[in-house]
């Protein structure tokens, strides 16, 4: 889970505070990273993040330099708690690439980020970092047709001048205007908003339907794009962004499924993956039996303390773990039985996902490069 906040329009002084107040309260969405890029009225950028919190942020010359609402027309932040590439300065949102500036809310399967990754022809450090470096060489239309995961997307396209969100069912992003419509504000939660309006020095005002309603959500699948030229001219009404319905490869849930629930069964011998012709017994510490297909079957008795028999420690697991399973989200502790573990893609299901709660299953590669499947129970 990561925070999208940020301010466009007609900027000024007083946005500058605005949106460092909507940092810190994104924070809490973020603790690993913090990020802005300043789209300049001049149509350059500047771009300023940290591996570290808001304040440290704050405290550097690069982002007292980037932050200027009276040069700019767009203020774009970021705070990221990471789920896939390690922590550090470069791999901290927003990204450029070429005409594109962004940043990303979510996690891409590894298929998926691959796949971008060869389409935009360079292997990225992070999934978000291939998003936007699709779009920037292929337009969005065609990167969204090979995304799966979950995704809330806010970018800055230099040649057209254009703000563009898109966000799927898995991800929430919400905007609203102030009442001249010479600014739009966004959040991943309309909260921050309302918070960073009403504890600014500088009054602002905020536009209301006829419900009485001032913050919108973005729809899903639904591409929005903003002229922020035309928008910080304000005017008496509300101005409607350009959308176009835009899909990605979203995996279909449906009522109680489990998207990656590995099926199995149990013998006198143990847990063994149903298909397999594994007849060995299963003692504490581990035994090998040839499966179907040329796969090497090993299984498990472990204890609470070692439950994937070395595979991963416990510090690897809580850090792989900060956002919860790589799917749903959910907490998901080391000692708990019934998750999978890939080592291959560095994610862990939990077992909701998995649809098991006897045992856990690893993921793994052979010297030989052949697929391994590693399935242990905790002792009782």
């Amino acid at each position: 889970m990561c925070g999208h906040v940020g301010i466009a329009g007609k900027l000024e002084h007083k946005d500058e505070s605005t949106l460092k107040r909507l940092l810190i309260y994104d924070y809490f969405r973020g603790p690993d990273s913090t990020g802005l890029a300043s789209i300049r009225n001049n149509g350059d950028v500047k771009i300023a993040k940290v591996a570290s919190n808001p304040i440290d942020l704050f405290d550097m010359g690069r982002f007292k330099e980037a932050l200027s609402g009276y040069n700019s027309k767009a203020l774009i932040g970021h705070n990221r708690l990471a789920t896939k590439g390690v922590v550090n300065n470069q791999n901290a949102h927003p990204y450029q690439y070429g005409h594109i500036v962004g940043a990303h809310n979510g996690t891409l399967d590894k298929s998926s980020w691959d796949k971008l990754c060869e389409l935009a022809g360079e292997k990225t450090d992070v999934d978000s970092q291939a998003i936007f470096a699709c779009i920037a060489k292929i337009g969005i239309e065609e990167t969204v047709k090979h995304m799966s995961g979950a995704w809330a997307l806010v970018w800055y396209d230099t040649n057209e001048g254009t703000l563009n969100f898109l966000r799927n069912g898995q991800r929430p992003l919400w905007y609203a205007y102030d009442e001249k419509f010479e600014r739009v504000f966004w959040a991943s939660e309309w909260p921050f908003i309302d918070a960073a309006i009403k504890t600014s020095s500088s009054a602002y005002k905020l536009y209301q339907d006829k419900e009485g309603h001032g913050f919108f959500s973005v729809s899903e699948n639904w591409h929005y794009k903003f002229d922020l030229d035309a928008l910080k001219k304000g005017g008496d009404t509300r101005p409607k962004p350009r959308v176009k319905e835009l899909k990605g490869k979203e995996v279909a849930a449906s009522s109680g499924s489990r998207p990656f629930s590995q099926t199995a069964h149990q013998n006198n011998h143990g847990w063994v993956n149903r298909g397999t012709n594994s007849t060995q017994t299963s003692t504490t510490g581990s035994t090998t039996g040839t499966g179907t297909g040329g796969t090497t079957v090993k299984n498990f008795i472990t204890d609470k303390d070692e439950p994937f028999c070395g595979y991963i420690t416990k510090e690897r697991f809580v850090e792989l773990t900060k956002a919860g399973c790589s799917w749903c989200l959910e907490t998901v502790d080391y000692d708990t039985p019934g998750i999978v573990y890939d080592e291959r893609f560095e994610s862990i299901l939990c077992p909701k996902c998995t649809g098991a709660h006897s045992h856990n299953r690893v993921y793994t590669t052979s010297i030989a490069d052949i697929d391994k499947v590693l399935v242990f129970k905790t002792a009782a």
